[in-house]
């Protein structure tokens, strides 16, 4: 049975080569061992027509791997095909199918594995059994005179792989000038033990299935994977435990995120007026406000940066995480933490 399944999330907004770029940082620069215990499953949100060059992508590369497979989202969709995606309903379906290995990571098509790291990362995984392992996502570039992500470096990088292919990059890997996904330190965290930070991550799958942390909230449409950790192990602590999260080096674990701007194609009329036409199903939810969504339709066109607009629907009272906050809170009381970790508070 392979060791750590790797949920690639193939979105309808990045061209279909970035995925096939992930894919190949993957298969390139680690060892048949290592892959051999690795699952992948590209979840695809795209319409049928466009999945086929995925397919054609996937599966013949997929020969080394320990399990390779494609999936399907089931999401609703708009008159014009646009995906109402919902990743903890795609997992709710897959789960028993795919979530079968010890460790879990969630990826997307704009994440580049550095060289070995696989390979680093499985032995880490293998030697420390750690609960939850963090790893170190870096955004290639720096900012421009505004303060902003300059996307200069992504497109440069881009062309690199276009004429010479993604193996040129091995040698310049440390010198491509980068910064901690979420701090924009030149150097990142230690490694070692850590508290939660939106970053890459490795966790027992058995662990979230204790906690049902898949099942905790329906209704999550637009909403990531780690802001629902973050409030996850934020709530462990306020319930007086302690589960252990490792940091790992940036030797073991790096990966590059690539530039790419934040379309928010969901804030538009025709995504609007599907929420408002299901009253029953989205009432006491964001979704149902139409100030938010006049506030979302006028963003209109791509951003360089999440703007305030998306965490007032994720986070405001009946926002996708508010909402997963409070019923996991309702969880926690009725669920025995010890096998995971310790009191801090009586």
């Amino acid at each position: 049975m392979p060791l750590l399944d790797i949920l690639l999330i193939d979105d309808s907004e990045k061209d279909p080569s970035w995925l096939e770029h992930s894919f190949e940082s993957i298969l390139q620069w680690n060892s048949p061992n290592s892959l051999s215990k690795i699952s992948v499953l590209v979840l695809s949100q795209r319409l049928p027509g466009a999945r086929d060059g995925i397919m054609n992508m996937v599966h013949p590369r997929g020969g080394s791997i320990g399990r390779m497979s494609l999936a399907v989202s089931n999401c609703p969709r708009t008159k014009s095909g646009y995906p109402l995606w919902d990743i903890f309903e795609d997992v709710r379906e897959l789960g028993k199918d795919f979530l079968t290995s010890r460790f879990l990571t969630v990826q997307h098509p704009e994440f580049l594995w550095g060289p070995h790291r696989l390979d680093r990362t499985i032995r880490f995984l293998e030697n420390n059994d750690p609960i939850t392992a963090l790893g170190n996502l870096r955004r290639i570039g720096t900012r421009d005179r505004d303060g902003l992500w300059d996307p200069a470096e992504t497109e440069r990088v881009l062309e690199v792989i276009s004429q010479k292919g993604l193996s040129s990059l091995a040698g310049e890997w440390d010198q491509v000038p980068s910064t901690h996904w979420v701090w924009w330190e030149e150097s990142g965290p230690l490694p070692g033990p850590s508290s939660w930070k939106e970053d890459i991550f490795f966790i027992r799958n058995e662990f979230l299935e204790d906690l049902r942390f898949w099942e905790t909230e329906d209704r999550l449409f637009f909403q990531d994977v780690w802001d629902p950790l973050r409030a996850l192990f934020d709530l462990i602590g306020e319930a007086g435990w302690w589960v252990p999260i490792e940091r790992m080096d940036r030797q073991v674990h790096e990966e590059w995120h690539l530039f790419h701007g934040k379309g928010f194609c969901y804030g538009c009329e025709e995504i609007r007026d599907w929420f408002l036409e299901r009253p029953e199903r989205f009432q006491q939810t964001t979704f149902m406000w139409k100030a938010m969504w006049d506030n979302l339709i006028a963003l209109r066109g791509e951003t360089k940066e999440v703007p305030v607009q998306i965490y007032e629907m994720r986070g405001s009272p009946g926002g996708t995480l508010d909402r997963f906050r409070s019923k996991m809170e309702g969880k926690l009381k009725e669920i025995d933490l010890g096998k995971w970790g310790k009191r801090v508070i009586a």
